[in-house]
């Protein structure tokens, strides 16, 4: 079970990645009972840089490869929705192991993920990597737990992601924790390759496909 922060703490979490100015080592945005998760800031640049080299094989497999370091760390904290689509919040994430005394130890997960996004309800996780070495270990399953009752916690009644045609393990994890494919797009750019991405969505609270479809005209089967 998660352990989601007051909405007071959650801003104030926010509020110190955005100016970055305040340390926030133990300032949980949620935590499990081997995981504290808070948001990134431009001081863990070298450890998210030093976790991307470490675990390459989602880069490889979705963008051709590792970028360069300025590349990738621009994407991590510069990236946000296009401009069309609205969204509330926008979270950059690091996933550590917690220490005996509940402090961050070491880095195991990234995250990005965005609240209501294109409409009110709607939680999008962007980005959601646990260590390679972790894989298979539970940690993952654990992660994403938590992180769904977070956003639920937020106010999201739907969840969506893309996940590539290519990732075999991310399309069978995404199916067992609910989401249900509804769109497929081609030929999206991901750093040096064009890849297959299908659209899947799991609704968590009192709403119908339809009215998610309704609300969310981009994930229409009509529309391009």
């Amino acid at each position: 079970m998660s352990q989601p922060v007051t909405p007071a703490e959650v801003l104030y979490a926010t509020s110190n990645y955005a100016t970055d100015t305040v340390s926030v080592d133990t300032q949980a945005v949620f935590q499990t009972s081997h995981l504290l998760v808070r948001p990134a800031r431009r001081r863990d640049a070298d450890a998210i840089w030093a976790f991307a080299q470490a675990n390459p094989e989602y880069e490889r497999m979705v963008g051709g490869g590792l970028p360069d370091r300025d590349t990738y760390l621009a994407e991590f904290f510069d990236h946000h929705p296009p401009a069309e689509m609205s969204f509330s919040q926008h979270h950059n994430l690091l996933a550590f192991t917690k220490t005996a005394d509940a402090r961050e130890h070491e880095l195991v997960g990234l995250i990005d993920c965005v609240i209501d996004l294109m409409a009110r309800g709607v939680g999008h996780i962007g980005f959601f990597q646990i260590a390679t070495r972790l894989q298979g270990s539970g940690m993952a399953q654990q992660l994403y737990t938590a992180l769904e009752d977070w956003l639920v916690s937020q106010g999201s009644t739907a969840l969506r992601l893309g996940v590539v045609e290519r990732n075999a393990r991310g399309k069978a994890f995404w199916a067992r924790n609910g989401y249900l494919r509804i769109k497929t797009r081609h030929d999206i750019e991901f750093g040096r390759q064009k890849n297959t991405v299908h659209t899947m969505v799991k609704l968590v609270g009192p709403l119908t496909m339809g009215a998610y479809l309704a609300m969310v005209a981009r994930d229409r089967a009509e529309t391009p």
